[in-house]
């Protein structure tokens, strides 16, 4: 996790933002991390900076994965839906490493939803490597099950509204329609092989003694 000093760069980074929305009344008293996280908003998510923080905390490839889904939600539901997608995935992100950075969240907090992930990674991944292995359903309940977990981890630390774009979010990329086209359609290949470099890559990465 970076150390302070990389962390102050990349706020003055964001604040420095043409995309910035901050608001104006926002006291001078307040902290500089604390004024980040009361006006982190859509703009500032979507920002150059807000892509260098994901990918200094979890890396170049989430950068990479994240593009990859906005390149197929493109082509299934048009341009405006896959930027709106990819915005609230990067606000979403940005917010969580707030979080863990300001110690609002710990480790301790997220180790429930391990398993979780695991298991969703694990079908997700499968089913890239081999078609016979997709099971939409599956996918949906580890996704929905999962969605439902992390809510009531950060339901303390976020708006309402940003608990509804995260329900949103999640719910829309777990929908049978997308998840069908991008495993069963044949225009999807290159995709599904990005995808499966990159997720085949992490899995070893994040979990070097366990075989998938």
């Amino acid at each position: 996790m970076p150390d302070d000093e990389t962390f102050d760069k990349w706020m003055n980074a964001l604040q420095n933002s043409k995309d910035l929305d901050v608001e104006t009344h926002v006291k001078r008293k307040q902290g500089k991390k604390m004024r980040m996280k009361k006006n982190l908003g859509g703009k500032v998510a979507t920002s150059g900076a807000g892509k260098s923080i994901i990918k200094e905390f979890l890396g170049a490839e989430v950068i990479q994965l994240i593009a990859i889904v906005k390149r197929v939600i493109k082509k299934k539901d048009g341009k405006a839906k896959a930027k709106e997608a990819e915005s609230n995935i990067i606000k979403i992100g940005v917010k969580v490493i707030l979080l863990i950075h300001n110690k609002d969240l710990t480790m301790r907090d997220i180790k429930p939803t391990l398993d979780r992930i695991k298991k969703l990674w694990s079908d997700l991944l499968d089913a890239c490597e081999m078609s016979f292995c997709y099971d939409v359903e599956k996918i949906q309940e580890s996704a929905l099950y999962l969605l439902g977990e992390f809510k009531g981890i950060i339901q303390n630390f976020v708006s309402d509204e940003n608990m509804e774009i995260l329900e949103e979010t999640i719910t829309y990329i777990s929908d049978e329609p997308l998840l069908d086209f991008f495993y069963l359609e044949d225009e999807q290949e290159v995709d599904r092989a990005d995808i499966q470099v990159i997720l085949r890559d992490l899995w070893d990465r994040a979990f070097p003694d366990q075989q998938h």
